[in-house]
């Protein structure tokens, strides 16, 4: 069997040795994913994850956000930025919400807020429509739902920029304070049907939540900057809030993804796994590349990997074969017998390694694709969490859509 090979077949057996693990501190019962948060449980740190191929499991990070929405209480506030939104059943329960005493406040990006009807007519999307009568449009008011301006972002100040972020914050919901969700989901029924996506909540970080609003109202205010980025460290939680502008000259851009890698240092055991929506940024692909040579095991999904990117992943002459990459673009059979195309819109990065000089388990996620535009262009977010149960939760994960799709890719 060539090293490749015992790498892989050491994932597959790692997924069942992981389940066993943490069956003490992660809800694991006959399926190995994360039990999404319910109101009769205490709030607590925590990921869900939906899978595409599954109609009971389509539905986790859309019920999630429900039931947090639900709990907030008269008094408490509800921020939101949103890439792409058209649920009814979540634009009524926040227009519930404020009807019974909170405030809701909900930036879109302005791509959101518009389809095309049957005449090709350009109109507001209903979601938005339902959202702006609910809530209203007046940011100075206490409740509201904004778009930013069209063809760019609210803070990124190039045409192509979008307002590319998916969080929610609740000052207290479910008997929790400082509530921060942050996802890769756009909140559609295609998100639900087709994507693979993560959602992370961290419950009572006051700093981190903090960092959240505040970057909300920069967003609301629609004041450009191509240069916004602001970082935060909270406790073992660190928040990095784009755009970055790119420096003159370029080579000294620096990339938070790059700089996180920068402070692994592989020995046996160390592990990476990479789930990516978009791999273009090729000082990734270079460090990925590098970390596998020195002797970490790496594992990358993507959607979209551009053909720099590629190239790199795949160069000859690794001590390690290079990283393991595979596609997750896939087909699965729906309810109805109709073929439909999955997609993988979760971007995060698992470690476990030595890194900063001791070894930790560490998570990087959010909306930040692995773009120039994520880094350069557009309002988006990145989490760096310093947390072993959350580590061992998107592993677990990484390994299940690793083993749902085909076979490697390279």
């Amino acid at each position: 069997m060539t090293a490749r090979g015992r790498r892989r077949l050491t994932a597959t057996l790692g997924a069942t040795a992981l389940i066993t693990s943490l069956a003490g501190t992660v809800p694991v019962a006959a399926s190995p994913w994360p039990t999404p948060v319910r109101q009769v449980a205490a709030l607590r740190d925590t990921a869900v994850f939906n899978d595409p191929t599954q109609p009971g499991s389509q539905e986790r990070i859309v019920e999630h956000l429900r039931s947090l929405i639900r709990g907030a209480g008269a008094g408490s506030e509800i921020r939101a930025a949103l890439h792409r939104f058209d649920l009814a059943d979540l634009a009524a329960d926040l227009i519930g919400a404020r009807q019974r005493g909170v405030d809701v406040k909900v930036v879109l990006d302005y791509a959101a807020t518009e389809t095309v009807d049957d005449s090709g007519a350009t109109i507001p999307t209903p979601a938005f429509t339902t959202l702006a009568a609910g809530l209203g449009t007046n940011s100075s008011a206490t409740s509201w739902a904004i778009r930013c301006t069209q063809n760019g972002a609210c803070i990124g100040n190039t045409t192509t920029g979008e307002m590319h972020n998916r969080f929610f914050t609740f000052s207290n919901t479910q008997g929790a304070a400082n509530v921060v969700v942050q996802t890769s989901s756009d909140l559609t029924n295609a998100a639900r049907e087709n994507a693979w996506n993560d959602a992370v909540t961290l419950v009572g970080n006051t700093a981190l939540y903090n960092a959240y609003t505040s970057y909300v109202t920069d967003l609301a205010a629609m004041k450009k900057n191509a240069n916004y980025s602001r970082t935060t460290t909270a406790g073992n939680v660190t928040a990095y809030f784009h755009p970055r502008a790119i420096p003159t000259p370029p080579s000294r851009a620096v990339d938070d993804i790059s700089t996180i890698l920068s402070k692994v240092t592989c020995s046996s055991g160390s592990q990476l796994r990479v789930a990516t929506e978009t791999l273009t940024r090729i000082d990734i692909a270079k460090k990925l590349w590098d970390l596998d040579h020195q002797g970490c095991s790496v594992y990358v999904l993507y959607t979209e990997l551009s053909p720099e990117a590629k190239a790199q992943l795949t160069a000859p002459g690794g001590s390690n074969g290079g990283p393991e990459i595979k596609s997750s673009v896939g087909m699965y059979t729906a309810p109805d017998g109709s073929l439909r195309r999955t997609r993988l819109t979760l971007t995060y990065l698992t470690i476990s390694s030595s890194y900063a000089g001791s070894p930790q388990k560490i998570v990087a996620t959010g909306s930040h694709t692995y773009s120039t535009e994520s880094q350069h262009h557009n309002d988006d977010a990145l989490l760096e969490i310093k947390d072993n149960v959350l580590h061992d939760q998107y592993l677990l994960n990484f390994q299940h859509v690793w083993i749902s799709l085909p076979e490697v890719v390279r």
